[in-house]
């Protein structure tokens, strides 16, 4: 029973946890309340002696559209500066929040969508991504 468990977290867990972004919204927003953000950075690779990252740049907005929802959507530069249009869109949904605490847990499915500018081919896919949270404070969290 161990062996087996030890073999899924060392083979399966790693594939879970593999992402091409970030999660572009920890906790939700309140409604109505709008933020945007840019992600600057990417997987390392080796180039020249060195490990440098690929600078792979995208940019998000977002919006709370109830107090346990928030809309989002992104758009990646670096792919569209080499000709593919790619996108990300999703919400980002409440499902435990513990106020005496301050912890909670989030979800956010999104739909991944890119369309290469030359032959018009496009690939669509989902991505799932879980996330808990810890606030200190009123505005800080982690």
């Amino acid at each position: 029973m161990i062996r087996n468990f030890i073999k899924f977290c060392c083979y399966v867990l790693p594939i879970l946890w593999w992402s091409c972004a970030p999660s572009r919204v920890v906790k939700p927003l309140e409604k109505g309340e709008k933020t945007a953000s840019v992600n600057l950075g990417g997987p390392l690779i080796h180039f020249a002696g060195t490990a440098i990252p690929v600078p792979l740049t995208s940019v998000m907005f977002a919006k709370g559209v109830t107090t346990k929802t928030t809309a989002f959507g992104s758009l990646h530069l670096t792919s569209l500066a080499f000709g593919v249009f790619q996108t990300d869109i999703g919400v980002c949904t409440q499902l435990y929040k513990n106020d005496s605490k301050k912890f909670g847990i989030t979800a956010n499915p999104v739909l991944n969508l890119s369309i290469d500018r030359w032959e018009w081919k496009g690939k669509i896919w989902p991505e799932l991504d879980i996330n808990a949270y810890k606030q200190f404070g009123t505005k800080h969290f982690v």
